[in-house]
């Protein structure tokens, strides 16, 4: 260090790099963003729980045979498809509205979201309990229901043999 003096010009570069490497003050800590917890996804489950979310391009996929693909699409629309032929089967009615993701209330009601929130599709709440949201396919029968801990059954969607039941309550 003894020669920097003889360079004041090498000095004062030297003096502005160390104060640029110096470290800075720590902005603010943002609040960290609420985390989803998604377990339900294009790997083959049959099942979405409480608190458990579907985004663009998850799915899950029928219990059963494996025949039926309920999907989470890019344009926020909820679809049942038929896997081997592409036909839609159920859908929510929702699209136009990317960013929008399902999930499973507590209430037992399984709620489509838009990206801030607003609720675009909503089945009927089954009360407080544990539920879980099946997809369940077997020898042409799809069903699309919330099981519960204190009610029974409820059907969002049913299709046997070509024809369409109502929900049951």
């Amino acid at each position: 260090m003894k020669n920097v003096a003889k360079y004041p010009l090498f000095a004062a570069l030297l003096g502005l790099s160390l104060t640029a490497c110096q470290k800075q003050a720590d902005p603010q800590p943002q609040p960290a963003a609420p985390q989803t917890q998604v377990t339900a996804d294009a790997n083959g489950e049959s099942v979405l729980r409480v608190g458990e979310t579907l985004t663009a391009g998850q799915s899950l996929v029928s219990g059963g045979d494996g025949a039926f693909r309920l999907i989470q699409r890019n344009d926020g629309d909820l679809v049942l498809i038929q896997i081997a032929t592409n036909q839609v089967f159920w859908r929510t009615g929702t699209q136009g509205n990317s960013g929008a993701r399902t999930t499973l209330r507590s209430d037992g009601s399984l709620v489509v979201l838009s990206r801030s929130n607003a609720v675009l599709y909503r089945s009927p709440a089954k009360g407080q309990g544990t539920h879980t949201l099946r997809l369940v396919s077997t020898s042409g029968d799809v069903r699309l229901e919330v099981q519960s801990s204190t009610s029974p059954i409820y059907r969002i969607f049913y299709k046997r043999l070509g024809f369409v039941a109502e929900p049951s309550n």
